[in-house]
């Protein structure tokens, strides 16, 4: 499927809703109808996980970086730490993610250095609380 840059998730995901329903996209993409449906309807106040983001990419058939560009993530943006050094300090902060670091490390820089936007994005948002 071509994509265009510089659109949102939510245009992308219209672009599908043309051709299928939520639920037919939530199983051709592995995201959930409600996720599909928050990013669609730009509900989320926080941004979709990596590994949503993950998912549309792959379905997209598109660069991982396309796609958290259109998640708003400036991968423009200068940083005085290298990638790798930010990595290390995010597993530092959450052990958690060590399994899935030692992969990230493999990947391209600009690749690398998208995913390390994103997470850390995400550690900057509000967690609710159940």
């Amino acid at each position: 499927m071509y994509v265009t840059k510089r659109r949102s998730l939510a245009d992308w995901i219209a672009d599908d809703l043309t051709r299928y329903t939520y639920q037919e996209l939530a199983a051709r993409t592995g995201v959930s109808h409600g996720a599909l449906e928050h990013i669609r309807k730009r509900r989320n106040t926080r941004k979709p996980t990596l590994e949503v983001l993950e998912r549309l990419a792959q379905w997209w058939k598109v660069p991982l970086t396309e796609v958290l560009e259109a998640a708003g993530a400036n991968l423009d943006a200068p940083h005085e730490v290298g990638a790798h050094q930010r990595l290390n300090a995010l597993v530092a902060r959450h052990p958690r993610l060590a399994p899935m670091a030692r992969g990230f490390r493999r990947l391209p820089l600009d690749e690398l250095e998208a995913i390390v936007a994103h997470l850390e994005e995400q550690e900057d948002q509000p967690r609710r609380r159940p």
